[in-house]
């Protein structure tokens, strides 16, 4: 393992240092833990698709490109002590901050870098099982994407598993307009960019509650105003101020990633991999009937009008048989959130899916509180039932979060 919170080449930069992409690097961005960054969502997530992943229970490496304060990354470290991660960020603030959490938590197998993408292109780092970018790929300008990939190309091993974030078509296609205004009315505003930022929602939310046309044509336009308005300062400018903001259809990205030698596999927003639990069976029929792949997966997209995509790419992964692939979702450990009762309601996009109150104690009893694997959910579950019905009713509960996928105990 590596030390901890070490610094490496380029060397530092100032905190309030210009990115030349634009950027913002003046306001510390507003961290949170994002689940499906997890070693253990990803690899499960692949095996929803038919891709093999990594072995998690031995030691394994993991990048996360532009990792911000590190919230999500040093929470992954210390849950995979065997494991080895490394973050990059542009800005000095979030590296720093992100060191200094590291050493708070005597993490010894973290590992940051203060650097642009292109920066650690040249740097010394080895390879990845797991390459991780969330959001940045719509928040970075051409040239920037282009090193995205070209890591994921020279740093993801063979047979690794790569996650992209980013904003998506047709969910933005209503509210894509207020982000420039947004831009406009903080770059008259004075201050860090999250200070212009939350000046200029404000001004936005008054432009809707005013009753301008637009707002008035485009009611999801209104509600968006009213939220950015309660949003963090900080996050708005990450989200808004910088100077590239892109919004991608998904098949474009997806043929960007293949022609780096990426396949696609699955989503890790789980409910996306069903489509019972997105559309109905009218839906899903004029969906089904389309001619090829690709047009079916965007279709899928405006039928749900989604507008964000969290998608998980193999890098000459093996296609598991059906038969492997159960065997590698059966050995998947899932845990409840800590202190909270299973829940028999859970929302979908398609609407509330209700499981039985039966199934549910039952399945409360199995975990006993702790983390279990799937297979042996499944089989205290299915001892006296239609086993079929069962496994896809524990894959619903996962997918709609009732239960997370999480590390396995390591090897050793």
């Amino acid at each position: 393992m590596n030390e901890g919170a070490r610094p490496d080449p380029p060397g530092p930069r100032s905190a309030n240092a210009t990115d030349p992409s634009g950027y913002v690097l003046d306001t510390p961005y507003e961290d949170r833990v994002h689940r499906e960054l997890g070693p253990a969502w990803i690899a499960y997530a692949a095996a929803l698709g038919g891709g093999a992943a990594p072995d998690l229970a031995r030691p394994f490496r993991y990048l996360e490109l532009g990792c911000g304060p590190g919230a999500s990354l040093i929470a992954n470290a210390a849950a995979s002590p065997h494991a080895e991660f490394h973050g990059c960020d542009l800005s000095a603030a979030h590296v720093e901050a992100a060191r200094g959490e590291a050493r708070a938590r005597g993490l010894d197998n973290l590992r940051l870098h203060e650097a642009s993408f292109a920066d650690l292109l040249d740097a010394d780092i080895g390879g990845f099982d797991l390459v991780v970018a969330h959001g940045v790929y719509s928040w970075v300008d051409a040239r920037a994407r282009a090193n995205v990939r070209r890591l994921l190309a020279t740093r993801l091993n063979p047979g690794g598993l790569a996650y992209v974030s980013y904003n998506c078509q047709p969910g933005w296609a209503a509210e894509a307009p207020l982000r420039r205004l947004l831009v406009e009315l903080a770059g008259a505003g004075s201050g860090s960019g999250g200070e212009r930022a939350g000046q200029g929602a404000a001004v936005v939310d008054a432009l809707a509650g005013a009753g301008l046309r637009y707002f008035r044509d485009t009611p999801a336009a209104g509600a968006a105003a009213a939220w950015a308005a309660r949003q963090p300062p900080a996050y708005l400018a990450h989200e808004f101020l910088n100077r590239a903001w892109e919004v991608f259809y998904s098949i474009d990205v997806q043929a960007e990633m293949a022609r780096i030698g990426l396949r696609y596999e699955a989503s890790a927003t789980l409910v996306d991999n069903y489509d019972p639990l997105l559309v109905n069976a009218g839906q899903a029929a004029a969906v089904a009937a389309l001619p090829t792949e690709a047009a079916r997966r965007l279709a899928m997209d405006f039928a749900v009008n989604r507008r964000f995509r969290r998608d998980v790419f193999s890098r000459d992964a093996a296609r598991l048989a059906p038969s492997e692939a159960a065997e590698r979702l059966a050995a998947v450990t899932v845990a409840a959130a800590p202190g909270r009762a299973l829940e028999a309601n859970l929302a979908a996009p398609i609407g509330e899916v209700r499981f039985q109150d039966a199934f549910v104690r039952r399945l409360e009893a199995l975990l006993g509180g702790g983390p279990a694997a799937l297979g042996a959910l499944l089989d205290g579950l299915a001892a006296s039932g239609d086993r079929a019905a069962v496994a896809r009713n524990l894959a619903y509960y996962v997918a709609l979060g009732g239960l997370s996928p999480c590390p396995p105990p390591a090897e050793g």
